[in-house]
């Protein structure tokens, strides 16, 4: 099933690399970004093999500036940012358009969150590479350019609203987007629950109007 595929991907670049030696962060983050556009693609329901096209594109445009030079990895990050933004708008229409409470629909709303986290940590990634010292990362390791475990980590806390504070914004940009960030993660729940109501009234509306038809 491409949901689960493409959910058991997410777990494990935002929740599992972690725990692997940070000398292998590169490796992983960027080959599971790759799997990661990949899946997504079928995981949607229309218009596959347009969304193929634009994800090999994606994928040529990533590892061509990689193979250039490994230190723009920010910078091959903007496509991707695009693409998923694309993607979660895609996975909100078809839980727009699905008629029946199912598995499916919870996997797609699990992906859409998942997905909305890391377009906020590439958004973050690509500001601490333009605008140096935007963010006071804890970890000194973690340069503006390696860094996608400190941007996972600082993008679902303000993605959820938790706020620990150990990541501060620096400059107005910054903040900037951390608020953008925030506001984003409170409308895509107030979406989902939106959508889930509207998708359970239609299939209650139908199921009475099939009962209420004259035998």
């Amino acid at each position: 099933m491409p949901n689960v595929v493409l959910l058991k991907l997410l777990i494990l670049i935002i929740f599992i690399v972690p725990f692997f030696p940070p000398s292998s962060f590169a490796v992983l983050y960027q080959g599971g970004f790759t799997l990661l556009i990949l899946a997504s693609v079928f995981a949607l329901q229309k218009a596959r093999k347009l969304n193929l096209i634009i994800a090999f594109v994606v994928i040529c445009i990533k590892w061509g500036v990689l193979g250039y030079n490994n230190e723009l990895r920010n910078i091959s990050n903007i496509p991707q940012l695009l693409f998923f933004m694309y993607i979660v708008g895609r996975i909100l229409l078809q839980i727009a358009t699905e008629r029946h409470s199912t598995t499916h629909m919870i996997l797609d709303c699990l992906n859409g969150y998942f997905l909305s986290v890391l377009v906020s940590a590439l958004l973050i990634g690509i500001t601490a590479f333009f605008l140096p010292g935007s963010f006071n990362f804890s970890n000194v390791a973690e340069t503006p350019v390696e860094g996608m475990n400190e941007y996972i980590y600082h993008a679902i806390v303000v993605f959820s609203t938790t706020g620990f504070g150990d990541i501060i914004p620096n400059t107005p940009q910054a903040k900037s987007v951390s608020n953008l960030i925030s506001v984003s993660g409170q409308l895509y729940v107030a979406v989902i629950i939106t959508l889930l109501l509207g998708n359970r009234r239609s299939s209650s509306q139908q199921r009475l109007n099939i009962d209420q038809k004259p035998s």
